[in-house]
């Protein structure tokens, strides 16, 4: 059959319509879309998803457009159509709109995971995004490759191999990531966050890595923990649910003393300290929990609670001058401990002469 001439314009027409949607799509129905979302949602456009998606749409309109001009063209009876290796054509033709279709999953995917909620900080977000590129166009590479009909089972047996062998080799520092993992998934402490850990290490958590986590004592030093000894360990994390934290002062009072006179002072000193001094939280009721019978005193524990577990350590401070202060003021003793040893009769040193006129 000829070649029909009058054919062409029609055959450019079929073959830029999905150009044209894809335009509509990117340049008309996704930022309308995208408009939308944002008055909703009370953010700039350019932050939603359709309208990150707008030029994958352009572009996969054209690959597409691309694929049915080739279809028209390989119905032509013409020479030249009959030379070309159109499963060829077929093949690039998919691997391209594989990659575009695989970029635009991976865009969103990335836009998806900085919008996600505030609780989800920038180190997990770092971590998702890392990953879901990985799998992503590691999914992307194997499609492609099989639609050039690579025999991908030998390359996936080698990579398998040569990952054990890097996990071998890596063990303690995979280890380490992988606790980063965790930690960062299940949040038990955050930076800022006052810890202490059951082999005696406390302070104030700096930065929470992926291999190691720095810890600040009230000393200058930095300690920097391993992440996988880290998540084996048991945790006292001070700030958590909130940054308040009691503050527990031991005293004894001699056994002479009047005991409801003694928890009014101290509950009335308590309630002065805690209003007086930055950290302190007036609205606590401060508790007297009287607990043994000493070898000098009545032992007993006054209850506080700051605001800040930092501030915990000037109120308690400021407690203890306070009270010393008014037991004065009140009469209140606090007896010296003291020791009789008494000696057996056989063990005393006999009289001197002196003693015998």
């Amino acid at each position: 059959m000829p070649f029909d001439v009058n054919a062409v314009p029609a055959m450019i027409g079929w073959s830029l319509l999905p150009v044209g949607l894809g335009f509509l799509a990117g340049r008309l129905i996704l930022p309308t879309l995208a408009k939308g979302l944002a008055r909703r949602y009370d953010r700039r456009k350019e932050d939603t998803l359709p309208w990150t998606l707008r030029k994958y749409a352009v572009v996969m309109g054209a690959v597409l457009s691309v694929y049915v001009l080739t279809l028209q063209l390989r119905a032509l009876d013409e020479q030249f159509a009959w030379r070309l290796d159109w499963a060829t054509v077929d093949i690039w033709i998919k691997s391209l709109a594989t990659v575009v279709g695989f970029m635009a999953l991976h865009r969103a995917v990335h836009r998806a995971v900085e919008l996600a909620p505030p609780a989800l900080d920038a180190s997990a977000r770092s971590l998702l995004t890392k990953i879901s590129a990985a799998v992503i166009f590691g999914i992307a590479g194997v499609t492609v490759l099989s639609l050039f009909k690579v025999d991908v089972g030998p390359l996936l047996a080698s990579l398998g191999v040569i990952g054990i062998a890097v996990a071998l080799a890596l063990q303690d520092t995979l280890g380490n990531y992988f606790a980063g993992i965790t930690l960062a998934i299940d949040k038990p402490l955050r930076p800022g966050d006052y810890v202490r850990m059951d082999g005696g290490v406390e302070g104030f958590v700096e930065t929470i890595g992926w291999r190691s986590t720095r810890i600040k004592p009230l000393s200058e030093s930095v300690v920097i923990i391993p992440n996988s000894k880290l998540a084996t360990s048991i945790l006292t994390n001070n700030y958590y649910p909130d940054n308040g934290a009691r503050v527990y002062v031991d005293c004894g009072v001699a056994y002479s003393s009047d005991l409801a006179h003694v928890e009014a002072v101290c509950v009335a000193v308590a309630k002065e300290v805690s209003a007086g001094t930055t950290g302190g939280d007036p609205e606590f009721e401060p508790l007297v929990r009287f607990k043994t019978f000493g070898d000098s005193n009545i032992q007993f524990t006054v209850i506080l609670r700051a605001t800040d577990f930092d501030a915990s350590f000037l109120l308690k401070h400021e407690f203890i001058k306070s009270l010393h202060q008014r037991f004065r003021e009140e009469g209140i003793a606090i007896s010296y401990p003291v020791r009789e040893i008494r000696m057996p009769a056989s063990a005393l040193p006999p009289p001197s002469d002196a003693a015998n006129p």
